[in-house]
């Protein structure tokens, strides 16, 4: 997970080419491997949330899904011209990120495909 405050600023790009980096909760061990790596602030909340259920993987991975997409959706609303993120080869919390923020109709996501 990419904290916001932890965002891509990059003053060389073009404004509107900067995306908001994000990893999802996908695994706890995962977790607290990249946000100690990365030295990523943890709001107090989504810590206790996540150590509270460390030990059950299908509710790490829906509580990954549920805060992605209210994280992701409220970064929409503020602003971010986009957002970019790191799968890490584990796609399946991202989809279900992606699909709950319903940013893009089925069509319109069809007609950007192939952009």
């Amino acid at each position: 997970m990419q904290h916001p405050s932890n965002s891509y600023n990059n003053n060389t790009h073009n404004q509107r080419t900067q995306h908001t980096q994000y990893k999802s909760i996908s695994n706890y061990a995962g977790f607290k491997r990249m946000t100690k790596f990365c030295k990523t602030r943890v709001p107090k909340h989504v810590e206790e949330g996540i150590e509270a259920i460390k030990d059950d993987v299908e509710a790490v991975k829906n509580f990954g899904i549920t805060f992605g997409i209210a994280l992701c959706k409220r970064l929409l609303e503020v602003g971010a011209p986009g957002l970019h993120y790191y799968t890490l080869n584990s796609s399946v919390v991202t989809k279900a990120i992606v699909d709950g923020i319903e940013v893009l109709a089925p069509a319109e996501l069809v007609a950007t495909a192939d952009v």
